[in-house]
């Protein structure tokens, strides 16, 4: 991985020639982690920088996140969405979501019974439901009891079948048996927000979830919020104040 801010001239000279569709994750990358995610805000600086940067390129914000909560956190004209991992859709204003087989449905709802179980018998533990995916948030449980919730509710899931895990950054993101993720809503983003047009693919992210999004853009610009060996990010800043700075500096940097 290059240290992005070392390497502004190749990435901003790119941006300059053909334009790009930024996308970006939400918690860790717009918004700074929080004990519990309906706590999650973006700061000032961060919401007034992505405002005028949506008014020059096509933005999509890619997460987790359900996507009427996501629309909520990021209410900026123009910007599209893609929630759930994929599986909630909201392209200029246009929304599409999966429709998902009764079977899938029915695992959801047996896995959800369980994960609400699990999450009132440890301490700490976060249960989040997104209705189309399910998550449990364990990053303030001690972390003695991290390996035994990990374990505990993975298992279930496979009893339960006709289920996705997605493993996070101290959190089980838990989704139905179809493939949608961050590297396919990336691709439909920006297969829907570039228009035909040569603009760059320019994808940021901090967690796990991410990465499929980092592989499935790798001729665009990719940026991991943090350094890591394993990711297949081209490029990384050090913490989530990068990112405003990367904002400040397409708002700054690339005016012809």
């Amino acid at each position: 991985m290059r240290d992005a801010e070392k390497h502004t001239d190749a990435i901003f000279s790119r941006i300059r020639r053909n334009g790009c569709v930024l996308m970006l994750d939400f918690d860790g990358t717009l918004a700074p982690l929080t004990p519990e995610p309906g706590r999650a805000r973006m700061r000032a600086g961060t919401r007034r920088a992505l405002e005028v940067v949506a008014r020059r390129y096509p933005v999509a914000v890619i997460t987790g996140r359900a996507l009427s909560d996501v629309r909520a956190r990021v209410p900026i004209r123009g910007i599209s969405f893609a929630g759930n991992h994929g599986l909630e859709l909201s392209v200029r204003g246009k929304v599409h979501r999966v429709r998902l087989s009764k079977i899938s449905q029915r695992a959801l709802d047996a896995i959800r019974v369980c994960m609400r179980s699990l999450a009132r018998r440890y301490k700490g533990v976060y249960f989040q439901d997104k209705r189309h995916s399910l998550s449990l948030h364990y990053r303030h449980s001690p972390r003695r009891e991290h390996a035994a919730i990990r374990a505990e509710a993975v298992k279930a899931i496979r009893e339960t079948g006709g289920l996705r895990v997605v493993e996070g950054i101290y959190v089980i993101n838990i989704l139905p048996g179809v493939r949608h993720d961050k590297g396919t809503a990336a691709r439909e983003m920006y297969a829907s927000l570039s228009q035909g047009k040569k603009r760059v693919p320019v994808f940021i992210g901090d967690d796990v979830t991410d990465e499929d999004a980092f592989r499935a853009l790798k001729k665009g610009i990719t940026i991991r919020v943090g350094k890591s060996s394993s990711s297949a990010a081209l490029y990384y800043v050090r913490s989530r104040a990068g990112v405003d700075r990367f904002l400040n500096t397409l708002i700054n940097g690339t005016q012809r």
